[in-house]
């Protein structure tokens, strides 16, 4: 069993006796099977208005609020309304962050991982954007440890002041893996 799944038939195929969920519980418990976290929240703009964050001093980071909806999730706490993403668990998370945006000509932009409003030191994505103003693809992925206190967001600078940044569809989710 490489993924240390226990299931009521597996077991009766092990033993050939039944389990009850108490007992299934105990046996999870011995083998140290970790518990499954994972969520996300997103936007998806292209059929319609994308969302732009105006960055009104350069090298300040302003928090990306695009987001519009809620992932899937279990033992985690996804809220677009307040664009971040919250564990239920204590443990070490991967974070990830699919974005297509756009942004002021001949600009450079700059995104983090904030967690509880401060920033993930290593966690960084920069996109140089043309000077046509292209949408264009950028990722960052990060493993950081997190309690279930903690709340992560992204946040974005740029090189210049009154520069924008216009995100067409994004995806932030985290995943315990430990």
């Amino acid at each position: 069993m490489a993924d240390k799944a226990i299931t009521e038939q597996s077991w009766n195929l092990i033993t050939g006796e039944t389990v009850t969920a108490a007992q299934q519980t105990l046996i999870k418990t011995a083998l140290a099977i970790p518990e499954t976290a994972y969520g996300s929240i997103w936007c998806d703009e292209t059929a319609g208005t994308p969302a732009t964050t105006t960055i009104t001093t350069a090298g300040t980071y302003y928090k990306l609020t695009q987001f519009t909806n809620n992932g899937d999730a279990t033992n985690t706490t996804p809220d677009h309304t307040n664009d971040n993403l919250a564990p239920d668990i204590d443990g070490t998370y991967r974070i990830s962050l699919g974005i297509s945006f756009s942004g002021t000509s001949n600009s450079t932009q700059t995104m983090k991982f904030y967690k509880n409003s401060t920033a993930i030191t290593g966690a960084t994505l920069v996109r140089k954007i043309g000077s046509g103003g292209d949408t264009g693809r950028g990722a960052l992925q990060f493993t950081a440890a997190l309690v279930d206190t903690d709340a992560v967001s992204v946040y974005v600078t740029s090189d210049g002041n009154g520069d924008t940044c216009t995100v067409d569809c994004a995806v932030l989710s985290m995943h315990l893996i430990e």
